[in-house]
């Protein structure tokens, strides 16, 4: 704290990167980088003090606490956040001189690949689960280390749009300054990047090479149910997989992405984001904000409870009023402040993402009923059923408090949306069913 007072470094670099959370918990990623600082600098300088350090703070933090105390870990399918920690206790099975500490860093290393592998869907090239932080670009198509560890583990490849290496359907036409946009966001994550990556793996291998069947020839359908840490208590995760489509979510713990849905619309690999559709599902109001409206995050303007059996989901949530009449009012969003807003309306939002072009064939139904454009609108307890090429997708409204709505469902066309710090990025559903 005195060190703090003086310097204003909350990040702890007096020494090394993240010097302090060796022996106090943070995140996983602080507690790998610290941990990983003290050890192997510690060698390099020969300090056993250093080198003390950091093998304490391994086996309590990045071995016990983060891998190996429940299912999966905090950042279990946090984007850029778990592939930090993984490239952080990467080194340690690569380059620690004890044989103690080579072996609690490999041991590392191969459940997080195992947890990695099995997150991964090989016919969309797309991991699935909960996520507590990331970008919603991530989502729906910019790939970051954790794909790329993917990629060199499967000899099928695990990269989507490497022609061109860009997403323009996920790139805003302004900034936040209001300044044209003239260059698409690129399809490769920053945080731990391809070239990165390939170092690491030439300094070790990331499993043994039998492994790769887990990755590309996993018999589906197949299916995970896992306890993810994210603090102090687990919480059950449910992933399953059928041929054309995936479908994972969280019981009841607070997350970025509670429930994920992808699917694919022609038998085939995709070759990019454009040919996989995304589901999400959460509590809104006015326009529901999918897009992250926080540094990796999202206020919590629900309560949800989310009960899966395989390929069918059922998801209970409810309305947090105090959230969402304080995001309604002046809001920081990223750099600037948002002008408060009159509520309208409170509803629990199925986003549907379809970036296919020149635009979306598939076909809505809400029971027998082909809805030949959009608005539409549907009564509680009707199916909606969307066809989309080779998957099908089935959502039925259940019953609720009649808050006086004019209509009981509604399904609409998504408007574009931005987010808070990647003000660059457009987030925008090809149908909303409120």
């Amino acid at each position: 704290y005195t060190y703090y007072k003086k310097t204003g470094d909350w990040r702890g670099n007096k020494s090394y990167y993240r010097s302090g959370f060796t022996r106090d918990m943070s995140t996983a990623n602080f507690n790998s980088s610290a941990t990983a600082g003290a050890l192997l600098c510690g060698q390099i300088v020969g300090s056993e003090r250093a080198m003390a350090d950091g093998r304490a703070g391994l086996m309590q933090f990045p071995f016990w606490m983060w891998t190996h105390s429940a299912g999966v870990g905090q950042e279990y399918i946090d984007h850029y956040y778990w592939a930090i920690a993984t490239a952080g206790n990467k080194v340690f099975p690569d380059f620690c001189e004890q044989p103690e500490d080579r072996m609690a860093g490999w041991s590392i290393i191969e459940k997080t690949v195992n947890d990695l592998a099995g997150a991964y869907h090989p016919n969309l090239k797309k991991l699935l689960g909960p996520a507590s932080r990331t970008y919603y670009e991530h989502v729906l198509g910019e790939q970051d280390g954790l794909y790329h560890i993917l990629h060199v583990l499967s000899p099928k490849g695990a990269l989507s749009d490497v022609e061109t290496g860009v997403l323009p359907a996920l790139t805003a036409a302004t900034d936040g300054n209001g300044n044209p946009i003239k260059k698409p966001i690129s399809a490769w994550g920053h945080d731990y990047p391809a070239a990165t990556v390939a170092l690491q793996s030439m300094s070790g291998p990331w499993a043994a090479p039998w492994f790769a069947e887990l990755v590309d020839e996993k018999p589906l359908p197949w299916s995970l149910v896992a306890e993810k840490k994210v603090v102090a208590d687990g919480d059950w995760v449910t992933t399953y997989f059928g041929e054309h489509y995936g479908l994972s979510s969280i019981r009841l713990t607070p997350q970025r992405i509670h429930v994920l849905g992808h699917w694919r619309r022609k038998p085939e690999p995709p070759k990019g984001m454009r040919d996989i559709g995304t589901l999400d599902m959460r509590i809104g109001f006015n326009q529901t904000q999918i897009g992250d409206d926080g540094a990796g995050v999202i206020t919590e303007q629900g309560t949800y409870r989310s009960y899966q059996q395989g390929n069918r989901l059922v998801m209970l949530a409810r309305p947090r009023p105090d959230v969402i009449k304080q995001r309604a009012g002046e809001f920081q969003f990223g750099q600037k402040k948002l002008p408060a807003q009159e509520i309208t309306s409170v509803q629990c939002t199925a986003a549907l993402f379809n970036y296919q072009e020149p635009q979306p064939n598939w076909e809505i139904f809400v029971d027998d009923k082909k809805i030949a454009s959009l608005p539409a609108t549907a009564k509680t307890g009707q199916v909606i059923t969307i066809r989309d090429g080779v998957s099908y997708l089935a959502l039925r409204p259940l019953p609720t408090t009649d808050l006086g709505r004019d209509e009981e469902i509604t399904l609409e066309a998504g408007q574009p949306q931005t987010q808070a710090y990647h003000e660059q990025t457009n987030i925008q559903p090809a149908l909303l069913v409120h």
